[in-house]
């Protein structure tokens, strides 16, 4: 009888037992944290250097208005899975006819090496334009995979937000007052000031940065954000004084989209709540639709209202940024704009039609002012002839310099001129097989285009190493960075591959330091910020922002 219960008890209980043990295992070969939401099993990395948490939710989307301001995630039940990264938020790019996203997308992605001090954080964030892009995988591709960064050190997180229509829609009204993206970007900051510790990561050292419309966001995190949640900022390529970084409210946005879809109506509340039910999808392909052709969605001025969390509610000229006592690099690529015109007709450059639609975005001219305009930089870029094809690559730098170039030297003075702990100015030069955009452009140039650099910074499918150089490039910029997060300066020291000194600008020097083949304090473009730090005084007055 005795010997029959044992029986019994072990057919009971050995196989419940190895469920468990087998659950624990499970547990115990995959990196656990506990978070303040609860906690968060990660996976490890390929080659088991470090881990990874993919996909940690930290907003939750409203969803009858997905276009406003998300909620913090609530505590999480059990045990969370972070191994997916591959939830972009909704977007269409008609550039390539890519279509992909969920409302069910504000995460974060970490990636912590083996260590147990407390190491310095590197929070990344995408660009794209504010109307497309991803921090993690897409349709099995990854354009910002860490694997270089990590390796020196430091933890690494990136994130989403919404973008287009249900991020960057400006209405000005309580519900949707506009800069829901960036919102959701401070949202996710708090949540990394908060829990960044239980991953090994120091909550006072943290660097934020970005590229494009992500260097974007960094400026205005800096500018418009009251929480302290970050020590120091990277800006590649893109600041808030560029004339691509504001947009304005509209209110005619939401019934074009819905009659679009189908949906005519002149009550506001009604076509918000049309939009609101549709597939996200259905929405943002929408906006590519013949009736909003040049619809581009960006930050703007906010209305502010009573118990509303409100982001922008002033001009940056307003403003004193909140840079005391905090560290910058900051700086742009030699050759911006061609990934916009590289591939444009001879055509495009026989006028200046353009020059004078973009002057719009930041001046506010009348004909004659803007006649005068135009004409200072035709003299200073040209000479006395006409614009034309066989000026294309004067009228390039035009654009760069107008878009990208003097904005960022705009910035840094301003940033020095209020007391920023320091600012690190830097030019990349360097034209290498890993130049990301002029591979995918197909762009056979000597110059490095916008967002070339990232190609050296992150590990990238598209692009593959050619020569030992760009294996020097990809040790280089990743050991600037992560010198900059770990030290508050790019060169604390010289090196074989660091052979330079990298000195902060100052009072008596805005130099900058060249990333090329070989590293060097330069100024040999200093001239063209000159030209346009006299053409913005003079038209002052006119400038928006």
């Amino acid at each position: 009888m005795i010997i029959k219960r044992v029986w019994i008890l072990n057919v009971i209980f050995i196989p419940i037992a190895l469920v468990v043990w087998r659950k624990i295992s499970d547990t115990n070969s995959r990196p656990l944290i506990l978070t303040k939401d609860g906690w968060v099993r990660g996976l490890k990395s390929p080659n088991g250097d470090y881990d990874m948490f993919l996909g940690i939710p930290y907003g939750k989307v409203r969803q009858e208005n997905p276009f406003g301001i998300a909620d913090p995630y609530p505590k999480y039940e059990g045990i969370l899975d972070a191994d997916d990264d591959n939830n972009p938020c909704p977007q269409y790019d008609e550039g390539f006819n890519f279509l992909a996203g969920t409302l069910d997308c504000l995460r974060l992605h970490i990636y912590t090496p083996k260590k147990s001090e407390k190491l310095a954080v590197m929070v990344y964030i995408h660009g794209g334009g504010f109307r497309y892009g991803h921090s993690g995988s897409c349709n099995d591709e990854k354009d910002y995979d860490p694997v270089y960064l990590i390796r020196h050190n430091i933890i690494f997180v990136s994130l989403t937000y919404r973008l287009g229509v249900y991020g960057f829609m400006c209405l000005g009204t309580r519900d949707i007052p506009g800069n829901t993206g960036l919102k959701d970007q401070l949202l996710a900051l708090r949540w990394i000031k908060a829990n960044i510790e239980a991953f090994g990561g120091d909550p006072d050292r943290i660097t934020i940065f970005g590229h494009s419309s992500g260097s974007f966001s960094v400026d205005f995190q800096v500018h418009y954000q009251h929480d302290n949640l970050f020590q120091q900022a990277i800006l590649q390529s893109g600041t808030i004084t560029s004339m691509h970084s504001f947009g304005e409210a509209n209110t005619s946005v939401p019934f074009i989209m819905a009659e679009n879809l189908g949906f005519k109506t002149r009550d506001l509340d009604a076509a918000i709540r049309f939009l609101a039910a549709q597939d996200p999808l259905n929405v943002v392909k929408a906006i590519a639709q013949p009736a909003l052709p040049m619809l581009i969605f960006k930050p703007c001025i906010e209305k502010q209202f009573d118990l509303v969390e409100h982001f922008i509610t002033k001009k940056p000229s307003e403003l004193v940024p909140k840079v005391k006592n905090r560290k910058f690099l900051i700086g742009n690529t030699n050759d911006e704009y061609n990934i916009v015109i590289g591939n444009n007709p001879d055509e495009f450059f026989d006028n200046d039609d353009t020059i004078r639609i973009y002057l719009n975005y930041s001046f506010n001219f009348n004909e004659e002012e803007m006649n005068g305009a135009v004409n200072k930089l035709k003299q200073f870029y040209i000479g006395n002839d006409e614009f034309r094809s066989k000026y294309r690559r004067q009228i390039t730098d035009l654009f760069s310099d107008m878009a990208f170039v003097y904005p960022t030297y705009k910035q840094l003075n301003i940033y020095h001129e209020n007391k920023a702990a320091k600012v690190y100015y830097y030019v990349f030069t360097y034209s290498g097989g890993r130049n990301m955009y002029s591979q995918r452009n197909k762009l056979t140039l000597d110059t490095a285009i916008h967002a070339d650099e990232l190609g050296y910074l992150f590990q990238d499918l598209h692009v593959k190493f050619t020569n030992p150089e760009d294996q020097l490039m990809v040790d280089r910029m990743t050991t600037l960075w992560t010198n900059f997060a770990k030290y508050g300066d790019p060169v604390p020291s010289t090196s074989e591959i660091l052979p330079t000194q990298w000195l902060p600008i100052s009072d008596d020097s805005k130099a900058y330091f060249r990333i090329d083949r070989t590293t060097k304090m330069d100024t040999e473009f200093l001239a063209k910020n000159d030209f346009w730090e006299e053409f913005h005084r003079q038209y002052s007055k006119n400038y928006k922002y």
